[in-house]
């Protein structure tokens, strides 16, 4: 219809150099008459183009493209709708990434200079930063683009895609009549920078202690109490503490420093109806923070302090309603029955009931 018939009823050019062309065909004069049509079906492709979203043209392009090809063209864009579906080009290359078709580290690094592209070009607006973030995330396991934040502070710095994260987040605080699809893409922000900052910090501390300084935790912490209600925002983000703060002593005084207890106890009594995933990950973090050291007195006088911290933060609430909510759970049950014990609870301890 739309091709050969316009939107008011009328015939387009393809359909009238095809109508044109029919009758000559039958009259014999074949080479006219085939002109005639094949200019009508050229000018229905064109039109088949011209009718294309610009940002189904440039899905189409990107895809076709290398990867570094694309970071390139990047670079001389300054459409956000463009950079978005370059962002997202990128990020199907690497899910789809086939063994030997990039040099080792090549695809990686280049979703990783396509996100700071991105971020240098639009940092205050959501759905590019989205795309930025949800792309370091994807990348944020890879070693080569580890050592690129931590071995070139101005290009690869964390601090770009943080304060990102947290204007964002300004922005979404500062909204008095926020739409749904505003605190959609709000929430949404701030669960994948919560994505990323886990997966950088997974089994490295020194990357986990680079993030804490540039005021990584601080950002998830805010995501949490400001999203306290949002299931997915409170996994990932306690997902990202953990991996931030296990069996890393500093971290661990930081996120007590910051007031995370608090919020580390209100985001599992909150949600841990809804997720026994925001259960696990709370009741680690604590579990982790709260036992006994192994080393010196010192420490041991610490640890009292936090306790004390923790149960003002409401921790004997928290892993009372996590262990009613998950009884069948041997690990739920295991690190909360060992916690409230040792932090000296008086109630009823729940117990362990096996489905």
């Amino acid at each position: 219809m739309g091709l050969f018939v316009s939107s008011e009823g009328m015939i387009t050019g393809a359909s009238f150099w095809i109508l044109i062309g029919l009758p000559i065909i039958y009259s014999g004069r074949w080479w006219l008459g085939s002109a005639c049509v094949l200019s009508g079906f050229l000018f229905a492709i064109c039109d088949a183009m011209n009718s294309i979203e610009k940002e189904d043209k440039a899905d189409i392009r990107f895809n076709i493209l290398d990867a570094r090809d694309v970071v390139d063209e990047m670079k001389k864009e300054n459409d956000t709708v463009i950079l978005i579906s370059a962002m997202e080009s990128l990020a199907k290359k690497k899910s789809k990434k086939r063994k030997g078709a990039y040099e080792a580290n090549t695809l990686e690094l280049a979703c990783q200079e396509a996100a700071y592209v991105a971020l240098n070009k639009y940092s205050d607006i959501d759905s590019v930063v989205a795309g930025a973030i949800s792309l370091l995330a994807l990348v944020g396991k890879n070693k080569a683009v580890r050592d690129r934040h931590c071995n070139k502070e101005e290009s690869y710095s964390l601090q770009l895609p943080l304060a990102a994260v947290r204007s964002s987040m300004e922005r979404v605080q500062k909204q008095e009549d926020a739409t749904e699809g505003t605190e959609q893409l709000g929430a949404e922000l701030q669960r994948k920078s919560c994505l990323w900052l886990g997966a950088l910090a997974d089994q490295q501390p020194q990357m986990a202690t680079l993030i804490v300084d540039e005021g990584g935790l601080e950002t998830i912490l805010a995501a949490l109490d400001w999203f306290r209600h949002h299931a997915d925002v409170n996994n990932w983000g306690l997902w990202a503490v953990f991996m931030l703060c296990f069996d890393h002593k500093s971290n661990q005084a930081e996120l007590v420093r910051l007031g995370g207890l608090t919020v580390l106890c209100q985001s599992v009594s909150l949600n841990c109806s809804d997720s026994l995933e925001v259960c696990r990950h709370g009741l680690a973090i604590l579990f982790d923070l709260l036992r006994q050291p192994q080393d010196d007195m010192l420490s041991t006088q610490k640890l009292l302090e936090i306790r004390q911290i923790a149960i003002g933060a409401g921790l004997h609430d928290t892993i009372t309603k996590s262990m009613h909510a998950y009884s069948d759970s041997m690990e739920i049950m295991g690190m909360g029955t060992e916690m409230l014990v040792s932090t000296g609870f008086e109630g009823d301890v729940p117990i362990y009931q096996p489905s």
